[in-house]
């Protein structure tokens, strides 16, 4: 963004500039029109313009006054030449009294100032411009350092949410694993059993067939419990992973109740029964009455 400042002095030279060459002009016209009037030639448009211009003066000043007109205009009587008269106007309308327009208007002769240089100096100690100036860039600098808090704000915000969210991701995974791990564990159970059951088989028929049907038999009960007690292994882990998928994975129930659930669990309850009772939004004591309720323990 382009500093105030610096354009407004960018233009206030430019200004100067042109001000200058006018008046170097309008100085030549002065002096020649001067010449015609000391050779007794008058100038009408001289006589009609102190008028007009002391009128507008009193104006600007609030005095509608007639009587006010006479002293301004012999004020500007004072002036030789339009050029000189206008430049005073000027200044008067402005607000400067006639002894700093006097002094103005000959350093403007002089060369030492300008007529736009001198309008500028007078309105910006009257006006206080450098203190508006201030003003603007402090506010400037305080957009600036708003803006600047504001990005910050953001990038910490995302960078916290960005955290949560792999936080969240990595417990999901490790819940993930524990479960792959326990569902690989119980299928390598089954796998033994299935070979001692294979083995088993074995044995049994290289047994000589004349043993009886007595032995038979006894081998065959003794296999039942072992598949029996193969197919309850299967079962029950089967039903540990449902129950850890819905009580315990997540935060859907509170630390203290898992553990709750949990010992119902160990206890000897299946998942159906602890389904009775359990719930999320309810303490762990209405649970436990719940379950009494249900069950009479």
């Amino acid at each position: 963004m382009a500093d105030p400042k610096n354009k407004s002095t960018e233009q206030d030279l430019k200004e100067v500039s042109s001000t200058q060459e006018v008046e170097k002009n309008t100085i030549k016209e002065s002096g020649r029109k001067e010449s015609e009037a000391k050779s007794g030639e008058p100038s009408e448009s001289l006589s009609k313009s102190i008028p007009v211009l002391a009128w507008l003066i009193c104006v600007s000043r609030g005095e509608h006054d007639t009587s006010k007109l006479k002293p301004v205009a012999e004020e500007l009587q004072k002036y030789d030449g339009l050029p000189q008269i206008a430049s005073a106007a000027v200044l008067l309308l402005d607000g400067l009294d006639y002894k700093e327009t006097k002094v103005t208007v000959e350093n403007i002769l002089k060369g030492e100032n300008t007529l736009s240089r001198a309008r500028y100096e007078y309105w910006s100690e009257k006006l206080d411009l450098r203190k508006y100036q201030e003003s603007l860039s402090e506010l400037y600098e305080e957009v600036a350092k708003v803006s600047k808090e504001s990005s910050d704000i953001k990038e910490i915000i995302a960078g916290n949410i960005d955290v949560a969210l792999q936080s969240q991701a990595e417990a999901q995974q490790v819940n993930i694993d524990l479960l792959t791990k326990a569902n690989i564990k119980l299928e390598l159970e089954v796998k033994a059993k299935d070979e001692e059951i294979k083995k088993l088989k074995q044995s049994l028929s290289a047994l000589p067939s004349p043993a009886g049907n007595k032995e038979s038999k006894a081998v065959e009960n003794e296999k039942k419990p072992v598949k029996k007690k193969i197919l309850s292994s299967k079962k029950k882990g089967r039903e540990t992973s449902r129950f850890i998928l819905a009580f315990l994975d997540g935060d859907k129930y509170s630390p203290d109740a898992k553990e709750y659930l949990l010992q119902c669990y160990e206890k000897g309850l299946s998942l159906s029964d602890i389904e009775k009772f359990a719930c999320p939004n309810l303490p762990v004591d209405m649970m436990d009455r719940l379950k009494n309720y249900h069950f009479g323990t």
